[in-house]
């Protein structure tokens, strides 16, 4: 009949299986403490990559919103300048056209040149209006040079042509300068006054005056 181990035995077996149980407890546990770390290690690196691609996605934004910017101040200026560069075109033109008034004002100034310049208009409006008698009437202020037209002169020249009959008008005409005429029967008239021509003519004029002053812009 075998012995059981004997109480030595037993002991030395029991303190085998303690240490080799606290040795496996001890490999376990820097297992986990690796693992734990390596985890750690991993989200940090995520943690990392995650905040380096913020940081990006934010530098990014920043640039597009930067340039998005950028593109609308251009935009703006460009829009600035123009309207700066067409009210100096406008401003110029308003000048020019002031200017041709003030000569046309000018041009009263000098009775000879006004006198011609009354008689070119009523030869042309007399043209214009065809034959028959034709009234005259000047401006208020001009009345005085009723006389020194030669309205029967120009009726003489007129009327081997188209027997044209010229008549110096009762009334005068609210008006600057120039003279209307209108036929007698009431079925059409011209008016040269100065601002009826330089109303119908300003358009052209300020289409003319801007391709004069700006050919290169």
């Amino acid at each position: 009949m075998e012995e059981g181990p004997s109480s030595e035995g037993l002991k030395r077996i029991l303190e085998r299986i303690a240490k080799d149980t606290q040795l496996e407890v001890e490999r376990i546990r820097e297992e986990a403490k690796k693992r734990t770390e390596a985890i750690i290690e991993e989200r940090k690196e995520q943690a990392k990559r995650d905040a380096k691609d913020d940081v990006e996605r934010i530098l990014r934004g920043a640039e597009e919103e930067a340039e998005r910017i950028r593109r609308q101040v251009l935009s703006d200026a460009r829009m600035k300048a123009s309207r700066m560069i067409s009210q100096e075109k406008l401003r110029l033109i308003d000048k020019v056209l002031e200017a041709t008034v003030k000569e046309l004002h000018e041009l009263k100034k000098s009775e000879e040149r006004y006198l011609s310049l009354l008689t070119h208009m009523i030869r042309k409006g007399a043209k214009a209006l065809g034959s028959g008698e034709l009234e005259v009437l000047l401006c208020n202020e001009d009345r005085e040079l009723a006389s020194k037209l030669n309205l029967n002169a120009i009726s003489k020249e007129l009327g081997m042509e188209k027997g044209t009959r010229l008549f110096l008008g009762k009334d005068g005409i609210e008006a600057s300068g120039g003279v209307v005429i209108r036929r007698m029967d009431g079925r059409g008239l011209v008016d040269y006054t100065f601002e009826s021509l330089i109303r119908f003519h300003e358009m052209a004029l300020r289409l003319r005056i801007a391709k004069a002053l700006f050919r290169t812009a």
